[in-house]
């Protein structure tokens, strides 16, 4: 719960900095603004699948029997392995479709202090 406030939190304050204030431009999204939004849509489609998928398992009676937490478990087990590869193949393709729509065809991967503080923070939200 907190990882997803911490990503809708990040992504507002993100949004609201995005703008240059001498120029008034838009500034390109860094690699961490993009992954941050790759990872917000992952999550929220992988708990997406993960609740349509109890619920149907619940209205079906598999998780009452005594295999429960076997059926529970192999349903994890391939939800884990779908968010990782969901999370791999988005990555990549937001990347892709970012960098065709903007004309960028140098990213720039320097990350400031804010950058940094926001990866220790995650590292501490994600780890605990």
């Amino acid at each position: 719960m907190y990882g997803i406030l911490y990503f809708v939190t990040t992504l507002v304050y993100l949004e609201s900095n995005m703008t240059d204030q001498t120029t008034s431009k838009v500034s390109p999204m860094s690699p961490q603004e993009r992954n941050t939004y790759v990872a917000l849509i992952c999550n929220l489609l992988i708990n997406g699948y993960v609740i349509i998928q109890l619920r149907s398992m619940f209205a079906q009676g598999l998780l009452d029997g005594p295999d429960a937490p076997q059926v529970w478990a192999r349903m994890i087990v391939w939800v884990i392995l779908a968010a990782i590869a969901l999370t791999i193949v988005l990555t990549i393709l937001f990347n892709v479709v970012f960098a065709i729509a903007t004309g960028d065809k140098t990213p720039s991967f320097l990350s400031d202090e804010r950058d940094k503080m926001f990866e220790v923070r995650a590292m501490g939200m994600t780890t605990f």
